[in-house]
């Protein structure tokens, strides 16, 4: 099951966008992420642990029939949101492309 990492508040109270990731060495797993996991280590990711603490949601592939040139500012800000980029509003369009297409090639 694919997965993408997510901001969170940790149990001190404090937003955080990483983890360690116990079960892989203690590897360092930031915010937005895409990870191929178990459908156990999903659930416990999702929430499903001993603090009850959301670290990631399902990841939806993203099939666009339009080119992101093609599409409006909104589409552009949906689809980043989908990818897991946090790009603010006042981004330029061609800049907002070159963001979405960085992401969707690595």
């Amino acid at each position: 099951m694919k997965v993408i990492t997510i901001p969170y508040i940790n149990s001190k109270g404090q937003p955080a966008d990483y983890f360690y990731d116990l079960t892989n060495g203690s590897k360092v797993i930031k915010a937005g992420t895409v990870l191929e996991v178990s459908e156990k280590r999903a659930k416990e990711l999702m929430g499903d642990n001993v603090f009850k603490i959301k670290f990631a949601k399902e990841f939806k592939e993203v099939k666009s029939s339009n080119s992101l040139e093609e599409m409006t500012r909104d589409e552009l800000f949906e689809l980043a949101d989908k990818l897991g980029l946090k790009v603010p509003r006042n981004t330029k369009t061609i800049n907002l492309i070159n963001k979405i297409n960085e992401k969707q090639n690595s």
